[in-house]
């Protein structure tokens, strides 16, 4: 596919040593080591990032820079094409980036999968295998901005191709680019000169997404961090640089590259987690980035030979992209297979030098390799055309990507089927009751229970799969409702993500006993008028929110409003946790009295105990016992409840304690009877929920809406006190969860 312009413009002709001439291969004349210099330190910023990241806590940027060298490199070699012959080869430019970066990526990918299968739990293999089949069709980026959006991924362990979300931003710039370059060279060409249409082509794409980045990274930074719309302007930015092939004087050269370099290793030390990324934030490493090429153009330019043109980072340069590939693997699976290595600076420097030797020979038997076509690809010595090439490396990469995929989701079904089989095999259905009489599991972990550690990360509430779970960006409460469409009497859930794991008892009572309940609940937003802090900064949608959903509450109370939220949030400017404790509690105890006074009654359920580890994994590690995955009830209460303090100041107000239910004596164990408890750190499993339903129906029914309370289920001791073991006998209750509708 060769598409041209009918009469090419002149571009400037180059006045210094280019990148590289038209087939994109560096001569000895024509190689900057300036720019190798800058892949090196690039790529060295992430390592420290990855393997120290107290170190260098905004190593990340080092992504930034390598944005601003690929759109670089590749508009000079576009522009070069389109200059030399007035057109650029569509087939043949794909088919060199195939064959310079598909390889390598997809041998990474196929080990990993082997390495997973074998280090990792069944229970991540699901997981990782949608890592493979995203990094190998390049929308990785896209898929992690969709989980940074879920709020049952949050928490959980990145995976150890998260890294490649950045290869799929540049395989995206380069499949667009290139089109967008010959569009622009084709369009008004009476009117405007080639430069001048090429360039304002680049203006529009770079101005277009700097204002997506800056107005996405304020409302969704999670989001923001991975989409190709945010970071296009980087590589943009990168091609507008090539067209300045004048170099300025040496003075001036220097000062540009000193300052560049200055500004990137700034963003590096001071940058972090907080740092709202990309956005505002980016222009520093990028516009440093920036500095250094422009100054690097100059011949005579001493940076080149005194920094970036010495030696190791020359190496690191020539390796980067293999080092890159490969760095992230080894330090996720070397903590799975050791926990804690990289705690120990020793192990962390063998780490480091395994990654190095792994990147050289990737690079030497892999890249290289298939970088020249004769000796890479296939049909190759017999003349097969560009389009050919790129068709036999791309499907062969894809298949072998496609298949080591397979193996991890081949895996976790047959495990799953396993673990179902044990279930059916000893006849427990997953169906039934936890019986809090039962003794504690003891040993291995072998016990047939539901649901399996397979299904248990989805093992949620409905409003998750609904999509009326609110979202942190999320400012209008948008409500889950089941039961019963207009019902006399109205139930109302408010809180978040800890509220909202009691949806599946609420919704089998609501259906049971013809309610309507209507699920307002949002991520790490309690309901309270109180400002809380999310990554040291006031909530301000939680804050939105809260006032939108307390005006509709007022306008048409329900007959019951039931709350919970996370014992762990922090009111922004308080003094101590303590202190925040205090204003939550009086926060939380305004509301529910001018709720009262308008007719409501106000149940609230004391938060969970917290486990403060990954449930399900401990489960799954092959040497756990249920004991080692078991925490003590003082452990799991360590921090103060505002909602048990808000309660004892608020006769209104009920608390319902469900401790004794899900803890035994003074331990909380993953598994109570046949059912698993816990589906992370500190959510309950649905499955388990729905065992306390008659425990939260006989409360509900008890309450009498607009008047005191008929109980109230607080110990004496105080709003912290640990209630002792008083377990209750439980019904047989039915786990397929209730039908539901939602409606906004």
């Amino acid at each position: 596919m060769v598409l041209a312009t009918s009469k090419p413009d002149p571009l400037p002709a180059s006045t210094h040593p280019a990148v590289g001439t038209a087939t994109g291969r560096p001569s000895a004349t024509t190689f900057r080591h300036d720019i190798q210099g800058l892949r090196g330190l690039a790529v060295l910023l992430v390592l420290v990032y990855h393997f120290w990241p107290a170190m260098l806590p905004g190593g990340y940027v080092g992504v930034d820079v390598f944005f601003v060298i690929s759109g670089f490199l590749i508009t000079r070699i576009l522009l070069d094409e389109l200059q030399g012959k007035g057109r650029i080869d569509l087939w043949r430019f794909y088919e060199r980036r195939a064959r310079r970066l598909l390889p390598a990526a997809t041998v990474v990918l196929a080990c990993v999968a082997v390495a997973a299968r074998v280090l990792l739990p069944a229970t991540e293999w699901d997981g990782i295998g949608a890592e493979v089949l995203a990094s190998a069709l390049y929308f990785q980026n896209w898929w992690l901005a969709a989980q940074s959006v879920d709020y049952l991924q949050e928490g959980t362990k990145p995976g150890p191709l998260q890294h490649y979300w950045s290869l799929s931003v540049e395989e995206q710039f380069y499949l667009v680019w290139p089109a967008l370059l010959l569009v622009a060279a084709a369009l008004l060409r009476s009117r405007f000169a080639l430069q001048q249409r090429l360039r304002a082509s680049m203006l529009a794409v770079l101005a277009c997404s700097l204002a997506c980045s800056v107005l996405l990274t304020g409302a969704s930074p999670g989001e923001a961090y991975f989409v190709t719309t945010t970071r296009a302007w980087e590589l943009a930015l990168g091609g507008l640089l090539a067209w300045h092939r004048t170099p300025p004087g040496t003075r001036t050269a220097s000062l540009l590259a000193w300052t560049g370099l200055v500004a990137i290793l700034s963003a590096a030390v001071l940058y972090g987690s907080r740092t709202l990324f990309p956005g505002y934030a980016a222009l520093l490493p990028v516009l440093g980035s920036a500095a250094v090429l422009l100054g690097g153009t100059a011949a005579s330019f001493p940076m080149a030979s005194r920094v970036l043109g010495a030696v190791p980072l020359r190496y690191l340069g020539d390796i980067s992209y293999s080092l890159y590939l490969w760095h992230w693997p080894v330090v996720v699976l070397a903590d799975a297979a050791v926990p804690g290595s990289r705690d120990s600076v020793a192990t962390s420097l063998l780490l480091l030098l395994v990654t190095i030797v792994l990147a050289d020979l990737s690079k030497r038997q892999v890249e290289d390799r298939f970088r020249r076509p004769r000796a890479a690809t296939v049909g190759a010595r017999s003349g097969a055309r560009p389009a050919v090439r790129l068709a036999l490396v791309g499907s062969a990469c894809v298949a072998l990507s496609v298949g080591s995929a397979a193996l991890l989701f081949h895996g976790s079904a047959s495990q799953a089927a396993r673990d179902r089989a044990l279930v059916q095999e000893q006849g427990i259905r997953p169906v039934g009751a936890a019986a809090i009489g039962l003794p504690p599991p003891t040993g291995a972990v072998a016990v047939p229970f539901v649901p399996t550690l397979t299904d248990a990360r989805q093992d949620a509430a409905d409003v998750y799969r609904r999509g009326c779970h609110g979202t942190r960006e999320a400012v209008e409460p948008e409500p889950c409702l089941f039961g019963v469409d207009g019902a006399g009497f109205r139930v109302v859930l408010a809180g978040d993500s800890h509220a909202a794991q009691w949806v599946p008892a609420l919704q089998q009572i609501a259906s049971e006993r013809g309610w309507e309940l209507a699920s307002y609940t949002k991520s790490g937003c309690p309901f309270a008028t109180a400002t809380i802090q999310w990554q040291g900064e006031p909530y301000q949608a939680c804050d939105e929110w809260n006032q939108r959903l307390v005006a509709r509450l007022a306008d048409r109370p329900p007959d019951i409003l039931v709350t919970s939220h996370y014992v762990g949030h922090m009111v922004h400017g308080a003094s101590s946790r303590a202190n925040s404790v205090e204003r939550m509690a009086a926060a939380l105890s305004a509301t529910w009295r001018m709720l009262h006074q308008r007719g409501s009654a106000i149940v609230v359920i004391r938060d969970t105990p917290r486990m403060g580890f990954d449930v399900v994994q401990c489960l799954a590690s092959g040497d756990a016992t249920f004991a080692d995955c078991s925490l003590g009830i003082g452990e799991a209460f360590a921090l103060p409840d505002a909602l048990v303090a808000a309660a004892a100041m608020t006769p209104e107000a009920r608390l319902l304690d469900l401790t004794d239910d899900i803890c035994q004596a003074d331990r909380c164990y993953p598994v109570v009877g046949n059912v698993l408890v816990y589906r992370d750190p500190n959510h309950l499993t649905a499955t388990y929920v729905r065992t306390l339903t008659p425990q939260l129906q006989a409360f509900l029914e008890g309450t009498q809406p607009g008047r005191g309370p008929a109980r109230i289920a607080t110990s004496a001791a105080g709003p912290d006190a640990v209630p002792g073991p008083a377990p209750l006998a439980r019904a047989a209750v039915q786990l397929a969860p209730a039908t539901g509708r939602n409606q906004p």
